[in-house]
């Protein structure tokens, strides 16, 4: 084999292998010490598919808060509706009792007063109930809609629970209001006449809860949906992103002894040139 004096192709050789190891090893330690495996030099498009299931995985744990904070409203209107049916059942209870023709004029203006005083409570409670600022019983959210998916489709990532917040109002249950109720029920056949409109009003209240019940348990299914949605997509980003600790130690010591192996191998080689010039 030829002797090199002028040019050492060893020499280099080996210097290029020692570049490639530190480099190797420089890229090793950045990830260890990162916990990423990924840039956008060594591998741009899994960096953008690991960036877009990030975005997906944080749109579910959004979809997610969002779905509780309307069961959240949902609860807090379902109780006003259980007040709102429990002074129903009671003007029932009375205006029954007003209908007996044994009642005189004094106990059934008795039984008006605390009607009346029962129809302006739920009037109240539809006025005043309310989740973070917004009305949920008087009429001003029949269009309330939910972000409860990651995307902008309406039709798969929104419900809307409009129909369930309903104006509970005596005027649009069908009731008389505090006034009316003084005025206009004297007699045990007014007080009979009634209990139709009352049955209704409870109807219209039950029907409402029971909406409320129903989107209740879909906002639940969606929350339990989108969180193995949300622990798929991190995953998968996770093994797109995450560097594997072990595999990048054991990569890191593998050419932290080829750079050992290379050091020593390059004093070897630069020594070729002066072997050369001794033996001429």
């Amino acid at each position: 084999m030829g002797l090199e004096v002028n040019t050492n192709v060893t020499s280099s050789i080996i210097q290029n292998n020692l570049a490639l190891s530190k480099s190797e090893m420089e890229k090793s330690i950045i990830k260890i010490a990162t916990g990423k495996k990924l840039s956008a030099v060594e591998d741009a498009a899994n960096l953008i598919l690991a960036e877009t299931l990030d975005a997906q995985a944080r749109g579910s744990q959004v979809a997610i808060e969002n779905s509780q904070t309307g069961i959240n409203a949902l609860q807090t209107a379902d109780a006003g509706l259980e007040s709102t049916n429990e002074n129903l059942q009671r003007i029932r209870e009375l205006s029954v009792q007003a209908a007996n023709g044994t009642y005189g004029e004094n106990e059934r203006k008795a039984i008006k007063d605390e009607i009346s005083a029962l129809t302006d409570e739920i009037n109240r409670v539809s006025n005043t109930t309310s989740f973070n600022g917004q009305k949920l019983l008087d009429g001003s959210n029949a269009d309330l809609t939910l972000q409860t998916g990651p995307n902008g489709d309406p039709s798969e990532n929104t419900i809307n629970v409009g129909d369930a917040l309903g104006s509970v109002k005596t005027d649009d249950l069908g009731l008389l209001n505090s006034d009316d109720v003084k005025t206009s029920l004297n007699t045990s056949e007014d007080f009979a006449g009634y209990l139709d409109s009352i049955d209704s009003a409870l109807s219209r209240v039950t029907e409402q809860r029971s909406n409320i019940g129903a989107y209740q348990n879909r906002l639940e299914s969606n929350i339990n949906s989108m969180d193995v949605t949300s622990e798929n997509l991190i995953a998968a980003q996770s093994r797109i992103r995450d560097t594997d600790i072990a595999a990048e130690m054991s990569k890191l010591t593998q050419n932290q002894i080829l750079n050992s192996a290379s050091a020593s191998l390059l004093a070897q080689a630069n020594q070729i040139p002066s072997i050369a010039l001794s033996l001429i």
